[in-house]
């Protein structure tokens, strides 16, 4: 199968936006960004290199704190890409269920990729046809919207804030909702 952007409407957008605001209400510009451009563009910034992939998994479950909640949280308004948190991974059975589990979840980050990476460019057509969208529920200084033109030229995604990370603790992949296939028993599917 092969995975397109996901073409967004200014509506939808504000509504990706809107949850993630109800969701973690001290995010910066970098944040939005950062979910704008993965509900856009996925997980196209990463390697295909499966082992790669698995290994960045496995590292981040050891950084992990106990007592998350396992959810996936919908960035592409039901046909787009979705914020499978890693907690999930956390609640198998044996270390064997595990490492089917990691590598079932590294396969789909890889096949979530777009066959043709976005360019600067393309970014930041994206990012200008949004922009009325975001200004309406997170108003951006013109010191923000100079930042997040530099992160753009750039051409790669970021990580999230320092502020976002504290605060939130995010331990996800992104994967295409046509591919996701997660186990559903340690999933809250009440989409964040």
């Amino acid at each position: 199968m092969r995975i397109e952007k996901t073409d967004l409407s200014s509506h939808e957008i504000s509504l990706i936006l809107a949850q993630e605001i109800d969701l973690h209400p001290r995010l910066e510009i970098v944040d939005i960004l950062k979910l704008l451009m993965q509900a856009w563009s996925g997980p196209t910034h990463l390697t295909p290199d499966f082992e790669q992939v698995r290994s960045s998994i496995s590292a981040e479950l050891d950084l992990m704190q106990p007592g998350r909640v396992p959810h996936i949280q919908d960035i592409g308004c039901g046909r787009g890409f979705l914020r499978v948190d890693l907690a999930y991974l956390l609640q198998a059975d044996n270390s064997r269920q595990l490492d089917q589990e990691i590598d079932l979840l590294a396969r789909q980050v890889i096949h979530s990729r777009l066959s043709v990476e976005p360019t600067p460019k393309e970014l930041s057509k994206f990012w200008s046809a949004a922009l009325p969208a975001i200004q309406e529920l997170y108003p951006i200084s013109s010191s923000d919207a100079e930042f997040a033109n530099k992160l753009i030229g750039f051409g790669r995604l970021f990580s999230h804030s320092q502020s976002y990370k504290d605060l939130y603790n995010p331990h996800y992949r992104v994967v295409h909702s046509s591919i996701c296939n997660t186990s559903e028993k340690h999933l809250n599917q009440g989409e964040l």
